[in-house]
């Protein structure tokens, strides 16, 4: 299954550790921004996606293809969100589960849609993604091969 993992730029830390486990389960992470591909947000050195739009624009059209490419979006919660939001909002209005680990200081109504689900620890996403990836290999679609008799 192929996931994003939305977080605070502030914890990346956690979203890296949350995509470590999912990949040790076996699943795909769609775009590491808090990686090389995400470089330009490097706060440690005080370069921050406002020093360059130009660049913004590109990190955010990955950010943005990272979400339409994942089957699941998982969101690390944490004080202070703002693009995990945008992010989690795209992922939602697209009809892709979303799945909320602790940490947002407010609750939203958002967390009650069908699809999207709370749950406490990082052990309880990979289950949910396993789970859901279960049910979308079920409902696989046969190839024409298979239809030869």
């Amino acid at each position: 299954m192929k996931v994003y993992v939305a977080a605070s730029i502030k914890d990346r830390a956690r979203a890296e550790q949350v995509a470590d486990a999912i990949e040790d389960a076996g699943h795909l992470i769609t775009f590491k921004w808090w990686g090389d591909e995400g470089e330009i947000r490097d706060a440690d050195e005080g370069k921050t996606w406002r020093d360059d739009p130009e660049q913004a624009q590109v990190l955010a059209q990955r950010e943005q293809k990272g979400v339409w490419d994942a089957d699941a979006l998982v969101l690390c919660g944490h004080e202070k969100l703002m693009g995990a939001l945008i992010e989690f909002g795209m992922a939602v209005s697209d009809e892709k589960p979303a799945i909320i680990l602790p940490g947002c200081q407010r609750d939203s109504i958002f967390w009650h849609l069908p699809g999207v689900v709370q749950v406490e620890t990082i052990e309880e996403v990979i289950s949910e993604l396993d789970e859901l990836h279960f049910v979308e290999l079920a409902f696989t679609v046969p190839t024409d091969a298979e239809d030869d008799d």
